[in-house]
């Protein structure tokens, strides 16, 4: 293997391995989150590791002397090589020492040196502008500056001569960039994939001053670990690239290299300005059917009551303890006046629930586990996005929950056997978290609510029939004791 291939498996098993260590720690510290669509801002900080740098040094002839107590050299003080100089200004083991005299000299031709760059690890920073869609498509604009000391300077001539020595040089970079990426929303954490392409201003610094500008590029991969739903901290790899620099010398020559870098970075984002969510469709009105002179027709307030219901004069399903949730639907049928109900017509206290099959009862034949399910309350497909139903729904909630400030609850989210029990665990924990943020923005404190993702292992009904499966894929508000 040659020495840039072990470089570039050595660096990227480095990457890997860092990479791997920080989204252990991060995973084990954050919950599953979806982070805000909208406009973000962010900051990183990388570990920059740049290739040898393979190229070229052109030196300029020697015009000659027509007489002075002075050597002609080829290369002169090139590139802060001073330490290989003898005292009569000449490059030494490649020209030999010097000659005083006063002998004119001959004009002597110029040289091209075969020139390899060895650098120290560095450092960059970087900070973006981008803006995060709901499908996880980031558009993205950034700048970074960096730089890496130069270690060693190897030049060889065309008869194979060579000389190594180390230079307090050192390579600044200015890179503009525009970008893409793609999150993967995986709950605890976005994998992220893109690149970029942009601008970039190469200059070196110390013993020589020069500067170059091309174009640049780069590919990326990352994980992002959200801290809240406007904050994001991540763990990024980069390889970098840029056209060929090529710097013109303080001797009248020209260097040219290669620019390849390997970074690493931790970085932070904070969207300040997430996209508006759309407001929920007005209630809809129960139908009537108007009156019309002189055909008496009576006035039908319930005109989607499901037939073999029970109804009472107004041809509406009957509501025997005024809670507001029809008796067929009511899972509390007694529930004592003034207490305000959940979706399924129970109190999260002080009321008598029926009993599921196989469930444990009190003396009165009434439920002992505080659990309701939250009827109506639907995703999009395969997604953790509210329905706008489900939103009207999740504002009574709301209201109930206000009435009880001492209670506190699980949000379990539960869905049917369709898809693998690891997809639908993770699928299950988006949905809870989803329910409890939409509660915590109609004002109830995030500490009353703790989500949990429950996936296929706890089915109500036959995974076997559609009906079944609309009935496993629920969320449920467990009371804490």
């Amino acid at each position: 293997m040659s020495k840039k291939s072990w470089w570039f498996a050595s660096a990227a098993a480095r990457a890997a391995w860092c990479l791997s260590a920080v989204a252990g720690l991060c995973s084990a510290a954050v919950s599953a989150q979806t982070p805000d669509a909208g406009w973000y801002f962010g900051i990183k900080g990388y570990a920059s590791s740049l290739s040898d740098s393979d190229g070229e040094t052109v030196v300029p002839g020697d015009p000659g002397s027509p007489g002075s107590p002075s050597e002609s050299c080829l290369l002169g003080d090139l590139l802060g090589l001073g330490s290989l100089l003898s005292p009569e200004g000449c490059l030494i083991g490649l020209i030999g020492g010097g000659n005083p005299g006063t002998d004119p000299t001959d004009p002597t031709a110029g040289q091209r040196l075969r020139t390899s760059i060895s650098y120290d690890t560095g450092w960059a920073t970087e900070v973006t502008l981008g803006y995060r869609t709901e499908s996880g498509l980031r558009p993205e604009l950034s700048l970074a500056y960096g730089e890496n000391d130069w270690d060693e300077i190897t030049l060889t001539t065309s008869g194979g001569v060579g000389t190594t020595v180390r230079s307090s040089s050192q390579l600044e970079t200015l890179r503009a960039m525009a970008n893409l990426w793609q999150d993967f929303d995986l709950g605890r954490a976005q994998p992220y994939l893109g690149g970029g392409i942009g601008f970039q201003r190469s200059s070196i610094a110390g013993d020589q001053s020069a500067d170059d500008s091309g174009i640049g590029w780069q590919l990326g991969a990352g994980v992002g670990f959200t801290l809240s739903p406007r904050t994001v901290l991540s763990v990024d790899y980069r390889f970098a690239g840029a056209d060929d620099p090529e710097y013109r010398t303080d001797d009248g020559g020209t260097l040219s290299t290669e620019y390849q870098a390997h970074k690493v970075a931790l970085g932070l984002r904070y969207t300040f300005a997430p996209a508006e969510k759309p407001a929920p469709p007005p209630a809809k009105q129960p139908a009537t059917v108007p009156y019309e002179a002189p055909v008496k027709t009576p006035t039908i307030l319930c005109p989607d009551t499901p037939a073999g219901i029970p109804v009472g004069p107004d041809n509406c399903p009957l509501d025997s303890d005024g809670d507001g949730i029809p008796d067929y639907l009511d899972q509390c049928p007694n529930t004592p006046p003034g207490l305000k109900v959940l979706p399924d017509g129970c109190a999260p206290q002080g009321d008598c629930r029926k009993p599921r099959p196989g469930e444990r009862v009190d003396e009165r034949g009434c439920a002992l586990e505080g659990r309701f399910i939250l009827r109506g309350v639907n995703f999009e497909f395969d997604s953790d996005r509210l329905t706008p139903e489900a939103r009207l729904i999740l504002n009574d909630v709301a209201g109930t929950l206000k009435a009880y400030p001492s209670v506190n609850v699980d949000v379990e989210g539960h869905t049917d056997w369709i898809g693998t029990e690891a997809y639908n665990l993770g699928l299950s924990e988006r949905r809870a978290n989803a329910v409890k943020r939409y509660l915590v923005d109609q004002g109830i404190p995030a500490g009353r609510m703790h989500p949990v993702g429950y996936g296929e292992s706890q089915p109500v009904a036959d995974n076997e029939t559609e009906d079944g499966r609309d009935e496993n894929r629920r969320v449920e508000l467990k009371v804490n004791d």
